[in-house]
């Protein structure tokens, strides 16, 4: 009789103990894979505007890769609108949670370059939002954000846009930055730039910090000849 009472009270223990470690068991955090740009138009710099300087904003990608709206996060006048309607345009892949297809944000930061710069160090402004409003749902990505950059030096004289697209790690360091619209005589100054001058905070997934990948492209405004 003692041992059957043994018995039963060693099972209700591990009952016990199963019911205890199955209330503290974490579930595995969402697995996040970044969208990706496939294609990018220019970003025309209005004629009378003499801005210089960054606009940032989140691209919002739906599940099939386009994009369903702009969330602008710095901005800068007379060029803010036209940032806001050219990525409108641009293609993505979208990115995934799981391995399923889902809304994300990119980070998309547009360079307004000057025609010759005299000093490379972009004054960044203030944020006009924080870079993760808009992330509703609590797999939401929050993009990273630029935190110091320069305009890239020895650029072409000729105006035109460059499109990067950058890998930026858990730590905020850039993993690596590829071309994806490119333009002579731009694009490998602005290499330059990103990669050994921009500085970036990480983006992060539910408090926690993971690799994601923005977008950088730079605009720049051909020099206005002086008539003869």
């Amino acid at each position: 009789m003692r041992r059957i009472f043994g018995i039963a009270t060693a099972i209700a223990a591990l009952g016990s103990f199963t019911i205890a470690a199955g209330q503290g068991h974490i579930p595995p955090a969402p697995v996040f894979k970044s969208a990706e740009l496939v294609s990018a138009s220019d970003v025309p710099i209005p004629f009378n505007s003499v801005a210089n300087g960054i606009v940032q904003v989140n691209a919002v990608i739906g599940k099939t890769g386009r994009v369903e709206g702009v969330d602008v996060v710095r901005e800068l006048a007379s060029v803010t609108e036209v940032t806001v309607a050219a990525v409108k345009k641009w293609e993505f892949t979208p990115g995934t949670m799981d391995g399923k297809p889902a809304v994300t944000r990119m980070a998309v930061a547009v360079v307004f370059c000057p025609p010759a710069v005299s000093s490379p160090q972009i004054v960044l402004q203030p944020l006009a939002s924080p870079p993760g409003k808009g992330a509703a749902n609590k797999h939401a990505i929050v993009p990273p954000n630029v935190i110091s950059a320069e305009f890239p030096l020895n650029q072409t004289v000729v105006g035109g846009t460059v499109v990067l697209e950058a890998a930026v790690d858990p730590e905020g360091g850039l993993e690596y930055a590829k071309v994806v619209k490119d333009f002579p005589g731009l694009a490998a100054a602005a290499l330059r730039s990103v990669n050994e001058k921009w500085k970036f905070s990480p983006a992060s997934l539910k408090g926690k910090p993971v690799a994601s990948k923005l977008i950088i492209a730079f605009a720049i405004r051909a020099p206005i000849s002086n008539p003869i």
